[in-house]
């Protein structure tokens, strides 16, 4: 019975082992897939609000509607609504857009600007505008029509750490970038990555005037950084030298801790799985021994 118990218990620890493992693998598996195209990067709203139930709340969730089923099958669309209840003109127009990033499946696409909708309802909470920027899309809607509208307003910016060793790489990657959807790789001695982008409302003229601020406004800002973001209204520009900002030091370090301890788990399950066996296999030995000869002796007094 003792034996037995011992048995019981080892089994016991090894399905808890195996189960950490599995875990601490979808704990990896969970992280990775965010480079979270819904990390946030920056909202705003608008100070005016609405009323539950009236007619603009009414237009404003048919606009949501429009924006999601259509980021299904592109990657850009704008939509104004008519601004009418029940056939009445009301003047409660809606405007609105969204924009993914220009590297992202359609799939990817549709999934962060339904994501960034949700978000609407906790950031903006019944305001008559808003915008919310994360690292894979953009989503904008306003009670005022922007749509082909210029705006090079600084909206988020962000350099990271100095190197001055760097900046000659930055310069030419920067130099590369062109709208209206930009990217540039360089094997030099850095691996480098710029990325540009305009909304998809602006004409080509716009794209490349906002564009041409975006960078302009990045070399100054983040001369010597190993990376750079400027994100103005309607367009951005930013480049990376090595790691990305969406894969920080210690978020790497967690990961690859998460995967070695998976792993550890996974053999240390492995050899306690062997010396169960091996136990069992040596615990029933003699019973099976006995068995055999039994069976022997059987058959030799018949």
């Amino acid at each position: 019975m003792g034996r037995l118990l011992s048995s019981y218990f080892l089994a016991l620890v090894i399905s808890k082992i195996l189960l950490f493992s599995q875990y601490c693998l979808l704990l990896q598996s969970a992280d990775s897939s965010a480079d979270d195209i819904l990390y946030g990067v920056y909202n705003q709203c608008t100070p005016g609000n609405y009323s539950a139930g009236s007619p603009y709340e009414s237009d404003l969730n048919s606009l949501f509607a429009s924006i999601v089923n259509s980021a299904a099958i592109s990657s850009y669309n704008n939509f104004t609504t008519a601004g009418s209840v029940s056939g009445q003109r009301s003047g409660y127009a809606a405007h609105g857009l969204y924009q993914c990033r220009g590297d992202l499946s359609l799939l990817d696409c549709a999934a962060c600007v339904a994501g960034v909708v949700k978000k609407f309802a906790g950031i903006c909470p019944q305001t008559t505008g808003g915008v919310i920027l994360v690292v894979g899309c953009l989503v904008k809607y306003d009670c005022t029509n922007f749509i082909g509208v210029e705006n090079k307003t600084v909206a988020f910016k962000q350099c990271g750490r100095s190197d001055p060793a760097v900046a000659n790489t930055v310069d030419a990657v920067l130099k590369g970038l062109s709208g209206p959807v930009g990217v540039t790789k360089l094997n030099a001695e850095y691996e480098v990555i710029g990325m540009s982008q305009c909304v998809g409302d602006l004409s080509v003229e716009m794209c490349e005037d906002c564009l041409g601020e975006a960078i302009q406004q990045l070399r100054t800002t983040c001369s010597g950084a190993v990376s750079g973001e400027m994100f103005l209204g309607k367009c951005y520009a930013r480049y990376m030298i090595g790691q990305s900002r969406h894969e920080p030091h210690n978020k790497h370090v967690k990961r690859v801790i998460i995967i070695v301890l998976s792993v550890i788990a996974s053999i240390v399950a492995l050899v306690l799985l062997g010396f169960l066996i091996y136990y069992l296999y040596n615990w029933t030995l003699p019973l099976r021994l006995a068995n055999r000869l039994k069976g022997i002796w059987n058959k030799g007094t018949k």
